[in-house]
């Protein structure tokens, strides 16, 4: 299996709290950013970094200069990271249970990207839990996600074995992304 690495954290009174508006912000890395407003009586949010290619680098001094760059300030409450599955995650059902974001589509494997994953998966998941055809479910995920999972998963393979060639290529192809 296929990993990213994501890096998150949840800021009180956050200078770039806007209340109903996900922003994600793609980055030269080959990554992203997210800011998900939480709570709005404390002017909470979450704002992290997921990048599908370990750079050796830390995720939160990324984090860091992201936030300063635009002059994001607020308490950070805590802090959270990991691991990011990429590509569909199987099964995607298990007797009654059918799993829908992280837990069924994982993120796309070029950039990290999962919130987009996870919305269609939840709509497509409704869609069966309604029909009462759960087995239909991961047919539909499949030929939703899965043509993309194998170009996302040969970019990257092409992308591990061109760094050992000549790492300066890799870092050109992804700054043009």
């Amino acid at each position: 299996r296929n990993f990213g690495y994501g890096f998150q954290q949840t800021i009180k009174n956050c200078s770039a709290y806007e209340d109903h508006t996900l922003k994600i912000i793609f980055d030269r890395n080959g990554g992203y950013y997210w800011l998900f407003p939480r709570h709005p009586e404390n002017q909470e949010m979450n704002i992290g970094i997921g990048l599908s290619i370990n750079r050796n680098v830390k995720l939160s001094i990324l984090l860091e200069k992201f936030k300063k760059k635009y002059h994001i300030t607020g308490t950070v409450d805590y802090t959270t990271g990991g691991l990011i599955p990429e590509g569909i995650q199987y099964p995607l059902r298990y007797k009654n249970i059918i799993f829908v974001g992280d837990t069924g589509v994982g993120t796309l494997p070029m950039n990290g990207q999962g919130i987009y994953r996870a919305l269609i998966s939840g709509d497509i998941a409704g869609k069966y839990i309604i029909k009462e055809d759960l087995k239909g479910y991961a047919h539909e995920i499949i030929r939703e996600f899965g043509k993309m999972d194998v170009i996302g998963k040969l970019f990257l393979k092409w992308n591990s074995i061109v760094q050992h060639i000549n790492p300066d290529l890799v870092l050109s192809s992804w700054n043009g992304y």
